[in-house]
């Protein structure tokens, strides 16, 4: 039994001694409130409709594949390429300077942009051999980055003042001649921040046109209105099943005029730049999910944002310890709150709010299941302990204002029960006898 799996039991089974099997039976009868958006977003009834559509379109017919050139290929082909000019569309970018092709996922997309430019690291030296990132990437960047510096790659790490976004100057100062590759998130996922990346990537691209240039741009792109038109990049990935299409899908735009390929190896599907057949789900899914973006983007501004905010303001005006994790920062993605709780282990706390019917995690689905939590924290000049002691809630685009009274009830009641302290208690502490 893994480490992880065993420490998950040995929680279920201590908050079953805590609170009594009556608590654990509400999870199948109170209504249950989902604050993890920035994990997945969920199917949309749209995208589940088209893809019901779909499916009963191909009942009597064998499973097509869009690569094939007979009539019976050319139908998915055409769902294909419908779905890749809504993202032109949607991106403000033309195919005669962008290539867009479809992959399993942003992890993919992200493992071909750090991959491709270091796929000759076993010859004699042809390019330089630096990478400059930031101490806050997804992990589906940190990995790869750990791997390329295990194989000689030297990789410097930008660190964001602990409230702030990354300093353009901090940057520039880090880039230079032997500069390979810039890769930035541009807003994070845990934290929401978002980070000036359009400006830094334009302001390298005048100084060093060599440079590729990479941004992770799976949460800018499903929570906030972006235009890629004048924005330099040569790699950006995005995961479309943040806004409402199926897991399993990808998109990956690099920059048509960059001598670049595809990194796997097989055949000339999705324009030579990822060989395998298509996964047509996906493909349906994100098109149907991309027609409602734009919707999804307009409530993120006009009314999460707010309820966000006010989500905030009840939680610090209750509770003195706790501060929101870049709340000071005026960029940030507008359905993102991470609270950080000094001294509180939010790994039980998460599992207390799941009994009580909110969906909520530490921080990246990707990293929760780690003893140490996420690394974001510490690439934030937090002290080491912060990484387990966060809270991350992500909104959707369509959850109600009258549930936030149901969601901070919930939640104060299990931060009383981990024994933070209230404001009114601290006062009353504080006090003079």
């Amino acid at each position: 039994m893994s480490k992880e799996l065993n420490a998950f039991i040995t929680t279920y089974l201590q908050y079953r001694v805590i609170f009594g099997i009556d608590e654990i039976l509400k999870l199948k009868s109170q209504k249950r409130l989902y604050l993890d958006a920035n994990a997945t977003y969920g199917l949309l009834p749209e995208v589940t409709d088209s893809l019901t559509q779909f499916l009963e379109n191909f009942r009597s017919k064998p499973f097509l594949n869009p690569s094939s050139i007979h009539l019976e290929g050319q139908s998915p082909r055409a769902i294909v390429d419908e779905a890749r000019s809504q993202l032109y569309v949607q991106c403000g970018l033309q195919e005669n300077t962008h290539r867009i092709f479809f992959t399993s996922g942003a992890t993919e997309g992200n493992n071909h942009a750090l991959a491709y430019p270091f796929r000759d690291l076993d010859t004699p030296d042809r390019h330089p051999r630096k990478v400059v990132t930031t101490s806050v990437e997804h992990s589906s960047v940190e990995e790869p980055m750990r791997q390329l510096e295990q194989r000689g790659v030297e990789i410097i790490r930008i660190h964001p003042e602990e409230e702030d976004t990354l300093s353009v100057d901090d940057v520039l100062a880090a880039v230079d001649e032997d500069t390979r590759l810039l890769s930035l998130i541009w807003a994070n996922n845990e934290t929401g921040i978002i980070h000036p990346v359009p400006e830094i990537f334009r302001r390298v691209r005048e100084r060093y046109p060599n440079c590729l240039l990479h941004t992770d741009a799976v949460q800018m792109f499903s929570k906030c209105k972006v235009n890629l038109k004048s924005f330099p990049f040569d790699f950006l990935t995005i995961a479309p099943h943040k806004f409402g299409a199926l897991p399993g899908i990808g998109v990956s735009i690099v920059n048509a005029q960059r001598e670049l390929g595809a990194l796997l190896v097989g055949g000339a599907q999705e324009l030579k730049w990822r060989p395998g057949t298509e996964n047509l789900l996906g493909i349906v899914s994100t098109s149907s999910a991309l027609k409602v973006l734009p919707k999804i983007l307009q409530s993120y501004e006009n009314s999460i944002r707010y309820i966000r905010d006010e989500f905030e303001q009840s939680i610090t005006e209750r509770y003195s310890s706790i501060s929101i994790v870049g709340g000071d920062c005026e960029e940030r993605l507008p359905n993102t709150s991470m609270l950080y709780i000094p001294g509180v282990s939010t790994e039980d706390l998460v599992v207390a709010l799941d009994l009580e019917g909110l969906a909520c995690s530490r921080g990246s689905a990707c990293s929760s299941g780690k003893q140490l939590g996420s690394h974001v924290l510490g690439g934030m000049s937090y002290p080491k302990s912060a990484a387990t002691e966060v809270l991350r809630f992500s909104f959707r685009a369509d959850f109600p204002k009258e549930e936030l009274k149901t969601v901070l009830e919930r939640l104060f009641l299990c931060l009383d029960r981990s024994g933070v302290a209230t404001t009114v208690e601290e006062s009353a502490t504080l006090s003079p006898q």
